[in-house]
């Protein structure tokens, strides 16, 4: 570890802060995600998106001794050059002053590590932009004109909903919440005025007394002697979510000490298979006193759509043949003929019509599966696998989330 100087140290925390400034400036935050193993950050960057993950704060490890320091300095020295070779770029083609400049009052005495790192400063500009507010508003004329430009249009529009998500909203982060990282996300959101307790870091510009505070943001329980009616307590989670949903959720769902709803992650695909309800949730469909009040009426729907599926898996049975379906057919019709009638559940019936159609798709499916090359079958066979794997996970996760609410259900009672 005597590699690794205090200079180097100061370096990479340096060009991290000038990154994190910059990604500021752009408003270029598009999604945001917490786990156990840190912060999972994704901005957008002339067009590109760019993601990583930031080490969780205050995290007691022990170093071990196996890596090769030596070959990590070297490789931490090579980045750093090349870091500052590619912010310098950023910088100027965006038409700000490299090393950042800061728009602060001449009569304030903090130093230049301290400004950059409270990012509560706009950089310097070298020259002014040539973007204007009118030549975004000019977007919403070609809603209308054509479907690529329509879903670049609502693209665009989420991307600005994001950006002044919390405009003019002044933001207080209670001294357990990890400055650096909240402070990121809301300034990259339109926040202007953020702050924190004086003790925590410096760059702090009100204390917890304001009264102009309208977001309280605390994870620790709320004290009724130390509260104040003219702004919201939230937890961190709201903030979070807030930003991946595009939109301020409601407060009320994010007070201290409620159970939130799970964190989703917004890098996963929830279009397709299994679609939990919090997503349905942060996308405006169900608010939280719905997300399981209907948890039966779901779940009835979740059965009825999987019945569908099996129909038309067994129009596709590839297994079955014309001497199996008949016989299948005879005793059917024998068993309802035969069968006493139950007071719980009627016995099926059977359309003659509709199940020659079934036999006929499911014979012409097989004549063209015959038909198809042995390379092209193969690949056939594979898609289905790949299908069948698929429904049956949708179907293991559907089952697993039933047996979560009966006991959410059963503990509620």
């Amino acid at each position: 570890m005597t590699q690794f100087n205090g200079a180097h140290i100061m370096k990479c925390k340096r060009l991290k802060l000038e990154f994190m400034n910059y990604c500021i400036t752009k408003q270029a935050l598009r999604k945001c995600f917490v786990s156990v193993k840190g912060y999972y950050l994704e901005v957008e960057i002339c067009g590109i998106s760019v993601r990583w993950v930031a080490p969780l704060q205050h995290v007691a490890m022990s170093v071990p001794v196996s890596p090769d320091y030596r070959m990590l300095a070297n490789q931490v020295e090579f980045d750093c050059v090349l870091l500052e070779s590619l912010l310098l770029n950023l910088y100027t083609e965006s038409g700000l002053i490299y090393p950042p400049k800061f728009a602060v009052d001449e009569t304030n005495d903090w130093n230049e590590n301290d400004i950059l790192a409270s990012m509560a400063f706009p950089l310097l500009k070298a020259q002014c932009d040539s973007e204007t507010d009118a030549d975004q508003l000019a977007l919403s004329e070609f809603r209308d004109m054509d479907d690529e430009l329509t879903a670049v249009v609502e693209k665009q529009e989420k991307i600005s909903a994001i950006q002044s998500l919390f405009r003019d909203k002044k933001i207080f982060l209670n001294r357990e919440i990890p400055r650096e990282f909240f402070c990121f996300l809301l300034r990259c959101c339109g926040a202007t005025e953020v702050s924190w307790d004086w003790a925590v870091a410096t760059g702090a510009t009100f204390g917890v007394d304001d009264n102009t505070i309208q977001y309280h943001v605390l994870d620790r329980p709320l004290e009724l002697a130390s509260t104040h009616i003219n702004r919201f307590y939230v937890q961190p989670q709201f903030v979070i979510d807030s930003i991946n949903a595009g939109r301020l959720l409601p407060v009320k769902d994010y007070l201290p000490g409620m159970k939130l709803i799970p964190h989703l992650s917004p890098f996963a695909d929830y279009t397709k298979g299994y679609v939990p309800p919090e997503y349905r949730y942060l996308k405006g469909e169900l608010d939280a006193e719905q997300l399981y009040a209907d948890v039966d009426s779901e779940q009835d729907g979740d059965e009825e759509a999987v019945e569908e599926i099996d129909e038309e898996e067994s129009e596709l049975d590839d297994e079955s043949d014309e001497e199996e379906e008949d016989c299948l057919y005879e005793e059917d019709e024998m068993e309802v003929e035969q069968q006493p009638v139950k007071a719980t559940k009627k016995p099926a019936r059977i359309n003659r019509g509709k199940y020659k159609e079934q036999v006929e798709a499911r014979k012409e499916i097989k004549l063209r599966e015959i038909d198809l090359p042995r390379k092209r079958r193969n690949l056939y066979n594979k898609m289905k696998h790949a299908e069948k794997k698929e429904k049956s996970t949708v179907e293991n996760l559907k089952q697993k989330r039933k047996a979560v609410n009966k006991k959410r259900m059963s503990l509620k009672k």
